[in-house]
């Protein structure tokens, strides 16, 4: 038995290797849903909703995101995801966070906890949403009121961790209403310009509500410095200070969580010589990037795990980057980090 599930796991591997050779002699990648582990939960012209899992052992065929895509892990576990050049990144993901990914994301993953992770998936089918509806008078308050707390606010969606009711509100968006009955996932879409008094969630007593905004969907320099962002937390992970040395600026610096402050040259050299290292990979979420011409600041969330000539860096931040654009190309020219509850 011990053979055959180590051939099980070679063909499966063997999978992964064939479809990165297949996808480079093809012009498109397919999409990442339906496959293991997803069900269907609703599809219109709006949003397809999907609820996924990533069994342990299983890797997914290399696919490309065709659409923006929000959602929510509701329950905890760990994933190997692969890029089309075959670099590898180790992520672990709690429960609650809220996904916000831009289309055009190609990779493979890989459940690897025992317990795999699980998610509610929401695909945005359109560029753009209906604008915001204007409540008539005497009309009941616009959700969310006083009932909800903002989890998430970009362009493309507001997400609202929502707490039951009895006080009547209006929709004045489109919106997808997720939540969970012991660990089952449901998701139902509210139509703008509903009225009730209550978010129609079964038994539960809260709900993730994800409004669907008229903001247009990500444009060209989004994508670009969420790459970087990528580039960046990858290269810290591998102490790949080539890498390092072309997307920062000269006269970069960094003010820690702790108050402290480096230099590029001396960031660089830490990691260099391995006084700073990186245990695993360094992981974003709540990601929002905003333009102002020719410069872009990004502000989020991490988790990594870090030390400084073996002191404990790191952990879980909020963290805020600029980024300007000099003969074409993006570079990081100063980043700030502050201690965050995990």
């Amino acid at each position: 038995m011990l053979f055959e599930r180590r051939t099980s796991m070679t063909g499966l591997r063997s999978c992964v290797v064939l479809s990165f050779v297949i996808a480079a002699q093809s012009p498109s990648y397919p999409p990442p849903f339906p496959r293991v582990g997803a069900t269907k939960l609703f599809d219109n012209d709006r949003v397809q909703v999907w609820n996924v899992s990533w069994p342990k052992g299983a890797p997914t065929p290399l696919h490309r995101h065709p659409y923006d895509m929000t959602g929510l892990y509701y329950a905890p576990g760990d994933r190997l995801i692969t890029a089309v050049d075959g670099t590898k990144r180790a992520v672990t993901t709690r429960a609650g966070g809220i996904v916000w990914q831009l289309k055009g994301v190609t990779h493979v993953e890989e459940g690897t906890s025992d317990v795999p992770l699980r998610a509610v998936m929401i695909e945005l089918k359109q560029e753009a949403y209906p604008a915001k509806t204007d409540a008539p008078a005497g009309a009941a308050p616009a959700f969310p009121g006083t009932s909800a707390k903002s989890l998430l606010d970009n362009a493309r969606v507001a997400v609202w961790d929502y707490t039951r009711t009895s006080s009547p509100h209006r929709h004045t968006r489109d919106a997808v209403v997720v939540w969970l009955e012991g660990q089952t996932a449901h998701a139902v879409v509210t139509p703008s310009g509903t009225v009730h008094n209550d978010e129609a969630i079964g038994a539960a007593s809260k709900a993730t509500v994800f409004e669907l905004k008229e903001g247009a969907a990500s444009t060209g320099a989004e994508h670009e410095i969420h790459a970087m962002e990528q580039q960046w937390n990858d290269a810290r992970a591998k102490a790949d200070v080539a890498t390092l040395d072309r997307i920062l600026v000269d006269d970069w610096t960094v003010t820690h969580a702790n108050g402290t402050t480096d230099t590029k040259a001396k960031y660089l050299a830490d990691l260099k010589s391995g006084a700073r290292k990186f245990s695993g990979s360094v992981t974003e979420s709540d990601v929002s990037i905003r333009f102002y011409g020719d410069t872009a600041v990004a502000a989020g969330s991490s988790q990594s795990t870090v030390t400084l000539n073996g002191q404990a860096q790191g952990g879980a931040l909020h963290f805020t980057r600029v980024y300007v654009k000099r003969n074409g190309a993006w570079k990081m020219i100063v980043s700030h980090a502050t201690t965050r509850q995990p």
